[in-house]
């Protein structure tokens, strides 16, 4: 009865109608399943790689020359290999007035002048297709595969599949290579019950609201009690990252920024004399009340 409830809440929020539902429905039984992609790319030093993503090739907003220089910058910079996210071209969406926004019409333009492009690449390309990509694989049972495809006729392009691929850069290291769907990926939050401290306690994100004071720090170390500058709250579809140690365990979307710190490798001897516990590898924490 809960799962109905929630079934009904669904389709009321995004004002589905019956055919609506049912063509989402057809889309989902007839989509080939989908699975990420493990790919080993090991390191034995150092290494100096180039990302780069959402080219949209096709599109009139698609700019060359910047792309061209993005591929002598990665020549300058003498980098190994480059790993690329998603959205190779801008595809046909069928939209009304999408037809518009094109530079190259169809598979065949857009296509040609990726390959083109990306033959100018003097090193090995890693890839995945994005949603734009798919619109080739998904519209009219065409069944096209823009990364194999390009794999086939482009001799340094790998591809890695379709929306997201992990990558082993070591024994201990693994990179994600991740493409959100749509409106997946203006998704950034937290899940619903990771906690976070206010002043009337620990709450999840889920129970917050806008009345909430939550623990801050300030440049001057001092902990204050502010209000939030807004609230995201956002479906989202795939896998979270789960973040999790002796002081905290967390879920986060693959795109939420994080504040983080590099730490040298000799940190438990440069900073003995600030743990409590020596043997132990935290520091002590204050706060100025």
């Amino acid at each position: 009865m809960k799962n109905d409830e929630k079934i009904l809440k669904i389709v009321n929020k995004r004002n589905l109608n019956a055919n609506e539902l049912e063509r989402i429905l057809k889309s989902v039984e007839n989509a080939a399943p989908q699975q990420v992609q493990a790919f080993t790319d090991y390191f034995e030093r150092k290494v100096k790689f180039g990302v780069f993503s959402d080219c949209h090739i096709g599109a009139k907003e698609f700019d060359e020359p910047f792309f061209k220089h993005m591929v002598k910058t990665f020549k300058r910079e003498k980098v190994s290999r480059i790993y690329q996210c998603g959205d190779i071209l801008e595809g046909m969406s069928g939209r009304p007035g999408h037809i518009y926004e094109l530079s190259e019409i169809g598979f065949a333009q857009q296509f040609s002048k990726a390959k083109r492009l990306f033959k100018l690449f003097d090193c090995p390309v890693f890839g995945i297709d994005g949603n734009h990509d798919e619109w080739y694989q998904k519209q009219n049972n065409q069944g096209v595969i823009i990364g194999a495809e390009l794999q086939n006729q482009v001799e340094k392009y790998t591809n890695l599949g379709q929306m997201e691929a992990n990558i082993r850069l070591g024994r201990n290291v693994t990179m994600k290579l991740f493409h959100p769907n749509d409106g997946t990926a203006y998704a950034i939050c937290f899940d619903d019950k990771t906690e976070i401290l206010t002043k009337k306690g620990w709450k999840s994100f889920s129970k917050v609201c806008n009345k909430d004071l939550f623990a801050t720090l300030n440049k001057k170390g001092f902990l204050e009690w502010q209000k939030a500058n807004d609230f995201i709250e956002n479906d989202f579809e795939g896998n979270l990252l789960h973040f999790n140690a002796r002081s905290f365990d967390l879920l986060v979307t693959p795109n939420h920024r994080m504040f983080v710190r590099r730490y040298p490798n000799n940190l438990l001897q440069s900073r003995k004399k600030f743990l409590i516990f020596p043997t132990k590898s935290h520091r002590r924490v204050e706060f100025n009340w």
